[in-house]
């Protein structure tokens, strides 16, 4: 499978548009325009963080990427401080509905696991 580095796009991540440039993909389909403008598809799975599908990065035409071989390794992409604070926002956000689901009947049980001192009991209680 051929890789692609995007030399300009962006993908939204939790509603806001993130840079994409740099970053190394597998590519699934070259440039194409959609109702909302012209983008590449790629393998999202393929890099950390990024969702275990084909995702679309918008871009203004196919000079905004280069092919490259397959040789070339995808991107090791981390999570930025504000992504890792928001993910497990979220988590808890869920928790805490959960939690009040259960308690007016909508939701019969639940069944929290996890490993010891991530907050657990403090989010049920």
């Amino acid at each position: 499978m051929q890789n692609v580095r995007i030399k300009e796009g962006t993908y939204k991540i939790r509603g806001k548009d993130t840079s994409m440039s740099g970053l190394v993909f597998p590519l699934v389909e070259e440039f194409k325009v959609g109702a909302k403008g012209g983008y590449v598809t790629v393998d999202g799975s393929a890099v950390n963080g990024f969702p275990e599908r084909n995702i679309k990065i918008s871009c203004g035409g196919p000079e905004d990427y280069e092919l490259v071989g397959s040789d070339v390794k995808t991107t090791e992409r981390e999570e930025t401080d504000e992504e890792i604070i928001e993910r497990i926002r979220t988590r808890f956000d869920m928790l805490q509905d959960m939690t009040k689901a259960v308690r007016k009947g909508d939701v019969r049980a639940m069944i929290v696991s996890g490993p010891p001192g991530v907050g657990k009991s403090h989010g049920v209680e």
